[in-house]
């Protein structure tokens, strides 16, 4: 190795320990600031806790109810994830192997729907499911009420998580059961395979 290759090595080194820390520096600063009581943190941001308060944890997880949070988190994520698995697959595989017009749109749709953000619709999404009636007009006696979905609850985020998670899974879905043999179908479907047996025993484990 060179003397000028060497300079570059240990310049990436050196670069690489600068990034490391300017990412880190956030994350260390706000763990010493978690052992701090007010005044210590509003006197010192970055300095060393004096003295380490150790009951900040145990107060913050009591006001937070921190393992049923943590309960419901876990089960809405693996409930989620494995409804977005089920259906995603589900649907790929039919707008893969049974090519209509029907099934061009849909995917269509599903493409466009990757390129919406849910930054965009998360206030007026998380408004209209929490809300009993989004707004009502009245003209005479008659009244016209718009009704919100009122599910903001577990129930009601695995479905919201449903209907996000599809568009990308499905997406990836369909690109990767396009490179499965159509033959291993076929030749299921000759053994007396019915569709949804082909699924369940042919694709869905590869």
């Amino acid at each position: 190795m060179t003397g000028e290759n060497k300079f570059f090595k240990y310049l990436k080194i050196v670069i690489g320990f600068l990034v490391a820390i300017l990412f880190l520096l956030p994350i260390f600063i706000l763990l010493m600031d978690s052992f701090k009581n007010q005044k210590g943190i509003l006197t010192d941001v970055l300095g060393w806790p004096n003295p380490f308060i150790f009951d900040n944890y145990p107060k913050a997880m009591e006001k937070m109810n921190f393992f049923n949070s943590l309960w419901n988190s876990v089960w809405i994520t693996v409930v989620s994830t494995a409804l977005i698995l089920l259906f995603s697959s589900m649907a790929a595989w039919v707008l893969v192997r049974y090519k209509t017009k029907i099934s061009k749109v849909m995917f269509i749709l599903f493409a466009v729907a990757l390129l919406i953000p849910f930054q965009c619709v998360m206030l007026p999404l998380m408004s209209i499911m929490g809300s009993k009636e989004i707004f009502s007009i009245t003209f005479g006696d008659a009244t016209f009420a718009l009704n919100g979905l009122n599910i903001l609850n577990p129930f009601g985020l695995v479905f919201t998580y449903l209907g996000f998670g599809c568009s990308m899974a499905i997406m990836l879905y369909h690109g990767f059961i396009k490179g499965v043999p159509e033959e291993l179908e076929e030749a299921a479907m000759i053994d007396g395979c019915s569709m949804f047996k082909t699924f369940w025993k042919i694709v869905f484990p590869l």
